[in-house]
């Protein structure tokens, strides 16, 4: 892989790929209401050579690697990505990835709104390492120092470097059980209780009032119900997925901010 930006090399007319960096200088990101990618021109003279080879690359509709970096070291490549769009004014290109909501569904995987999260004030960040989960993510990634990360599993935990360990019962024919426990060092730290997978318990809120010690509260909570939810089962901690999503398993900026406003008021 080359370096960060656009690359091309020496023995090749156009970039063969672009890449970003963790914490870089330059704003790309997913638009999903274009459906497009946005990506910042190298510096910001539109006439740079990397900006030129890009724009080549544009009217010739020649393919490039995408390589979006998670963390340090670790990408999630897209291919093909063509570039489609040209924005001077505002120093950016505008890529199209062959399929959108693939590539922005493993990013999502990998815990790409984990910064977002983190500025808005909420404790923990989630992985799930069931891989028959629609939001499985490859691995856990390391998180802001004022949250903690938890892997969360199904059956049992195995090995990763996460903080804590969210474990859930398996049931047959869905994806995990109904309730589970929260571990660190493998003590048991809270319960889980949440709704059945893809069911429904009009009863719910009320039998995580009663229960008794620590309670995460779980169960298709999101910004418009949590508080009610909160002031009902006055839980030790509220967790949330699938309300806070724009498609299955991309997470939406402004329903994770409004969450964690709404959790904390």
């Amino acid at each position: 892989m080359g370096p960060s930006g656009i690359w091309k090399p020496a023995a090749c007319e156009l970039p063969i790929s672009i890449t970003t960096t963790v914490g870089g200088p330059y704003d790309d990101s997913f638009d999903r209401r274009a459906g497009t990618l946005r990506y910042a021109y190298r510096g910001l003279d539109p006439g740079h050579r990397d900006n030129r080879g890009l724009r080549r690359a544009m009217v010739e509709r020649v393919p490039i690697v995408y390589f979006h970096a998670i963390e340090p070291g670790s990408y999630v490549a897209a291919y093909p990505v063509f570039v489609v769009d040209d924005h001077p004014g505002q120093l950016r290109f505008s890529m199209q990835v062959d399929d959108l909501y693939a590539a922005a569904h493993e990013l999502a995987g990998y815990g790409a709104v984990g910064e977002d999260a983190a500025e808005a004030g909420a404790d923990l960040a989630g992985f799930v390492l069931a891989p028959e989960s629609p939001r499985a993510a490859a691995r856990v990634l390391s998180v802001p120092a004022t949250m903690l990360s938890v892997a969360v599993w199904v059956g049992e935990a195995s090995e990763s470097s996460a903080d804590l360990d969210q474990v859930h019962e398996r049931a047959d024919g869905k994806v995990r059980g109904r309730d589970g426990v929260l571990l660190r060092g493998g003590e048991p730290v809270a319960r889980v209780l949440d709704l059945p997978w893809e069911g429904e318990d009009p009863g719910h809120w009320e039998r995580a009032a009663g229960a008794e010690g620590r309670i995460m509260l779980a169960g298709r909570l999101g910004p418009d119900n949590v508080a009610a939810a909160i002031a009902a089962v006055r839980p030790w901690a509220v967790d949330a997925s699938s309300q806070l999503e724009s498609a299955p398993g991309i997470k939406d900026r402004d329903r994770v901010n409004d969450y964690v406003e709404a959790a904390r008021r």
